[in-house]
């Protein structure tokens, strides 16, 4: 029997997408023969431990420990976990947040017999450099990146540093795209057979979706508002900077244009100057369940993902799921998801310091979107949806994860 622990931060996976991987994947794990799987949630609601049976197998769900701050409370989680799950060589710890090497360095004194796996969610590096990797490289050999202070290089060389250290830590580390096997390779010297490639997995069925019409009067939206949907947290990183600027441009000559960022509303006003002279045309959604997130995919015309960074967008597969018409960037992550003018529309991010051609070049590509006949958004869906079932499906990550346990396991034995 293999037992799978997955340890998981509650409060930042409730606004990310490691909470999506997680209800995707932990559940598809838990339901496999000869696997047994756990979830450790730190920092959850209670303010006791809290262990509860689930579909899956257990949670146990602890409080808050100093402030938060269970990175540094290795010594007082462990010794807890402990009391009730006992070491063993079936035993693979899944890790997900970063950084951690403290915390796994902790949990190794506990669980000498166990074997660890790492997933990297993202780098520390891809929102300080808007996920350049000719930056990185550059930063890390101690050269002149232009228009990258030296503070933000040190950060970036220090943060490398942790990162580093968690992959030595660990047997397995698992990165999601190939962008990033390719710094993994060039920059952190990993290879095979610690480093693994697992791209995230989604659910290739369509239920739950209304018709775009009924989605549209649920929602209160009128037949003939163009819908952009906008996915993602309100950070810069992401993207929001060159769609916002992008917006003038596009409701110059579609005044009934609807922009709906989904996200927390808090954290998009700090964006909301770029917005103002088209405020009427932006519509702030917050945060939304899977179900509310489907009448939102099924009403809107055209998904933007506009992100500089990102590691397997779940946005992006949820894209591909529901049907929507993409355009996306091309930049880290995302380039490897896509292929132009086929499943999606792909727009140059071209030079990360410079938004200002990047915004002019989005705005081209969704007016080209919007102007597409219903055949080829049909065409480009139905492949969008073959590249879902074939690369990112939800059982094809079971399996994988499965086979990984699996190799491990019989590795110590």
């Amino acid at each position: 029997m293999i037992k799978v622990i997955f340890i998981d931060e509650h409060d930042s996976s409730k606004q990310n997408g490691i909470g999506t991987y997680r209800d995707t994947l932990v559940p598809r794990l838990g339901r496999r023969d000869g696997m047994e799987v756990t979830m450790i949630s730190l920092n959850s609601d209670w303010d006791n431990l809290k262990i509860e049976k689930r579909d899956y197998g257990y949670e146990y769900s602890l409080p808050r420990v100093a402030m938060g701050d269970w990175r540094g409370s290795g010594d007082v989680i462990w010794p807890l976990i402990s009391m009730y799950i006992p070491d063993g060589e079936e035993i693979v710890f899944m890790f997900n947040h970063s950084p951690s090497a403290d915390f796994i360095r902790a949990m190794k004194g506990y669980y000498p017999k166990s074997k660890t796996v790492f997933v990297i969610h993202d780098q520390g590096w891809c929102a300080s450099l808007m996920g350049d990797a000719r930056l990185l490289e550059k930063v890390l050999r101690h050269k002149a990146a232009k228009g990258v202070p030296e503070n933000v290089a040190a950060d970036v060389r220090s943060y490398c540093e942790q990162e580093r250290d968690i992959y030595g830590l660990v047997d397995r580390v698992v990165c999601l795209s190939d962008s990033t096997e390719r710094v993994l390779r060039d920059e952190y010297g990993l290879a095979e057979p610690k480093l693994v490639r697992i791209e995230n997995g989604y659910e290739t069925s369509r239920r739950g979706y209304l018709t775009r019409t009924a989605a549209r009067e649920r929602l209160r939206l009128r037949p003939d508002d163009e819908v952009l949907l906008f996915v993602a947290r309100p950070a810069r990183h992401k993207g929001i900077e060159p769609l916002l600027k992008a917006l003038p441009q596009l409701v110059r000559q579609r005044p009934y244009l609807k922009c709906v960022l989904a996200g927390s509303p808090a954290g998009f006003s700090h964006y909301w100057n770029l917005a103002g002279k088209v405020a009427s045309n932006v519509i702030m959604a917050g945060y939304q369940s899977p179900a509310e997130m489907r009448e939102w995919y099924a009403a809107a015309d055209v998904g933007v993902l506009s992100s500089y960074t990102e590691q397997c967008s779940y946005a992006a597969l949820e894209m591909m799921s529901s049907g929507i018409t993409i355009v996306t960037s091309d930049g880290n992550g995302l380039r490897d998801m896509f292929t132009d003018g086929e499943d999606a529309l792909v727009v140059p991010v071209g030079n990360v310091m410079n938004q200002t051609p990047y915004a002019a070049r989005l705005a081209e590509a969704i007016d080209r979107a919007l102007m597409l006949s219903p055949d080829c958004r049909r065409a480009m869906s139905v492949k969008a949806r073959k590249v879902l079932r074939t690369c990112y499906s939800a059982e094809f990550m079971s399996d994988s994860y499965a086979t990984l346990f699996g190799e491990l396991i019989s590795d110590s034995r």
